[in-house]
């Protein structure tokens, strides 16, 4: 049985016990880590509502699925957070070369068990931010998804950060930047490598009060060569024209799906 067929029954009237499951946490207190079952393995969470969000994006929607003729695609995977892309990745190619990038300290600790948890040991797990070069970087912590780089020093920590040229020396089949807002000054410093990849997911974040700064974003994507396919994931209400909303500091958020212009 091929793996998306696997999932659609994941979600089928004979696995209600799963589903059952994936609502009761959901009804959790935020911020509470726990330990549920996936795929009949234990996986742990830090945030019942993230854990949900990810999950019906990730299996559900499948918003990281794609095709590739090789085997064995290398894919860097930026923003990891608790490992569930890691493990669609993986459960979609298993030889698939995985580097998985997670700035959190606490979280990264839990995507390397839960990866363990589904037997997954050959993905090379960084506990490290992707930015513009190697360096050290102050970072907000914010229990769940939503921890990102800041500028101030003030209720943040420092984290290692990685340039992500150096990774983008090879050809990468597949792209994922879910960085919390640092993803354009990111692609902005490795723009000259970006024609060694073949897919980019990019997922925007428009800093409530700052200028937004997507048409720079798709400039960008579109002098690499790529043509792109934005949708909105159900964060907010829809309805700004009434009210705006923010979530850790965002008041918009886009997925961008990235393909090459002569294999659209």
């Amino acid at each position: 049985m091929k793996f998306r067929d696997a999932v659609k029954l994941l979600f089928s009237p004979r696995d209600l016990l799963a589903r059952r499951e994936l609502e009761r946490v959901r009804k959790l207190p935020r911020y509470t880590p726990g330990r549920t079952t996936f795929l009949g393995r234990p996986l742990e969470y830090l945030d019942s509502s993230s854990y949900y969000f990810l999950h019906e994006e990730i299996f559900k929607e499948e918003v990281y699925a794609f095709s590739s003729l090789n085997s064995s695609p290398r894919i860097i995977d930026g923003g990891s957070n608790i490992g569930l892309s890691v493990i669609y990745f993986k459960k979609l190619f298993p030889a698939s070369r995985i580097s998985a990038y997670e700035a959190d300290p606490r979280i990264a600790e839990v995507l390397k068990r839960n990866l363990l948890y589904q037997g997954i040991t050959d993905v090379e797990v960084r506990a490290e931010a992707l930015w513009s070069c190697e360096t050290e970087l102050s970072f907000q912590c914010e229990g769940a998804d939503g921890g990102k780089l800041v500028k101030s020093m003030e209720k943040s920590i420092r984290v290692p950060a990685v340039g992500i040229s150096d990774l983008l020396c090879e050809t990468v089949d597949f792209l994922k930047l879910d960085i919390e807002g640092a993803e354009i000054e990111v692609l902005e410093s490795c723009q000259p490598c970006l024609k060694n990849v073949e897919m980019i997911f990019v997922e925007y974040h428009s800093i409530a009060e700052q200028t937004q700064r997507l048409p720079d974003l798709l400039n960008l994507l579109r002098e690499s060569g790529f043509r792109f396919f934005i949708s909105a994931p159900s964060v907010f209400s829809g309805k700004p024209f009434l009210q705006t909303e923010t979530y850790c500091g965002f008041d918009m958020v886009l997925n961008i799906h990235c393909v090459r212009s002569d294999k659209k």
